[in-house]
């Protein structure tokens, strides 16, 4: 599982990141092909705010053209966001192939109002 804090984000803009998963017993990008990934974006109170997963349809999570490139295309559209109070959001991904489920990424997402003054 990969942990991190991603910079400020407006709620204004689109949140775009990838996600570059790996098998570390073999030290190669590891097949989605298999594989559906879950989104979930949880507010200050672990209430989920944004949910998609790749299969939905909605672009919010894409596997890689090529699967086993182990990339992960992750597009939170702005008009998803604007919604969203200025705090800290907790952004996780799980993936699961048939039975297993793995966390892969749990971070938090500050997210702040509008777009800044220099822009």
């Amino acid at each position: 599982m990969f942990e991190c804090k991603f910079p400020h984000h407006s709620n204004a803009a689109d949140f775009v990141y990838t996600v570059h998963v790996e098998n570390k017993t073999e030290g190669t990008a590891y097949d989605l092909s298999d594989a559906v990934i879950y989104l979930s974006l949880d507010g200050p109170r672990r209430c989920s705010e944004i949910k998609a997963n790749s299969a939905d349809g909605t672009g919010v999570v894409e596997v890689d053209d090529d699967p086993t490139s182990g990339d992960i295309a992750l597009t939170i559209p702005a008009d998803k966001l604007k919604n969203l109070p200025a705090d800290t959001y907790r952004l996780g991904l799980v993936m699961v192939e048939g039975e297993d489920k793995t966390q892969i990424l749990l971070s938090e997402l500050p997210i702040v109002e509008g777009l800044p003054k220099w822009l």
